[in-house]
C-alpha cells in the first residue's frame, strides 16, 4: 500500500478517508503571542463513512483535551442512478464522437456541488467531455491549471451536441441526432462563410428554428 501511495496517491485516496491541513491561524500581529490558535482541515470521507464516527476517531488521534473540534460544513454522500435519459444521452453523444467509446461511472476524490441537487432528488452527473493528458492532471487547482486549445474546442462541441440531444429527447425526439448534427454543421458553415460567429446561435434557438422550418 505504501508503494501505491507513493506511485498513485490519487488512487489510494479513493480507498481511505483523507484530511489535508489547508488553513492555520493564530495571532494577528507578529509580536503578539496568540491566546488561541486554529487549523482548518479539508476532509474527504468515503461514501459509507459515518461522519460522527469519523469525528470520534479524529478526537482519539489528536488525544488532547485542550483541543476542540468544530464542524464548519459537511454534506451527505449521494449518487445518481445511471438508468436515466440524461445518462443515455451522454452515452449516445460520446459514442458518435469517439469510436468504441465506453462510458463508465466513477468515484472522484474531488468535491462537487452536485450534492445540492441530489439531496432534493435531482439527477446530477459530473460530466466534462475533455481528454486529459497524464501531465495535465497535476495542474488541477494549481497555479498553472489549463487544458489545450484543441481540448476546449472539442469539448465545447461535444457539450453543445449533448445539450441539443438531451433537449430534443425530452421533447419527444422529434428529429434524430444525426439530423441535428447535419443542420448544426450546415449553419456553422454558412456563418463561417458570411463572417458571423457560431456563438450567435444557441442550441435552444437552433432547435426552435429547425422545428419551425
Amino acid at each position: 500500500m505504501t508503494a501505491l501511495q507513493l506511485r498513485e496517491p490519487g488512487s489510494v485516496a479513493l480507498l481511505h478517508n483523507t484530511c489535508s491541513i489547508t488553513r492555520m491561524s493564530g495571532s494577528n500581529k507578529i509580536n503578539v503571542v496568540p491566546p488561541t490558535a486554529s487549523i482548518e482541515l479539508d476532509c474527504r470521507l468515503l461514501p459509507d463513512q459515518d461522519p460522527e464516527a469519523f469525528l470520534t476517531e479524529l478526537e482519539h488521534i489528536i488525544n488532547d483535551e485542550q483541543i476542540s473540534i468544530e464542524t464548519i460544513m459537511g454534506f451527505t454522500p449521494a449518487v445518481s442512478d445511471t438508468s436515466t435519459p440524461l445518462y443515455e444521452s451522454i452515452e449516445r453523444v460520446l459514442t458518435l464522437h469517439y469510436e468504441n467509446m465506453k462510458v463508465v461511472p466513477s468515484v472522484s476524490t474531488g468535491f462537487t456541488d452536485s450534492h445540492f441537487f441530489r439531496d432534493i432528488n435531482i439527477t446530477s452527473y459530473g460530466f466534462g467531455p475533455f481528454l486529459f493528458e497524464e501531465n495535465e492532471k497535476t495542474g488541477v487547482h494549481g497555479n498553472n491549471e489549463r487544458i489545450s486549445v484543441e481540448n476546449m474546442i472539442k469539448g465545447t462541441e461535444i457539450m453543445t451536441d449533448f445539450v441539443m440531444d438531451f433537449a430534443v429527447e425530452e421533447l419527444g425526439g422529434v428529429i434524430s441526432f444525426q439530423e441535428r448534427l447535419h443542420v448544426r454543421y450546415t449553419i456553422e458553415g454558412l456563418l463561417n462563410e458570411s463572417g458571423s460567429s457560431p456563438v450567435d446561435i444557441s442550441p435552444s434557438r437552433f432547435y426552435r428554428t429547425y422545428q419551425r422550418s
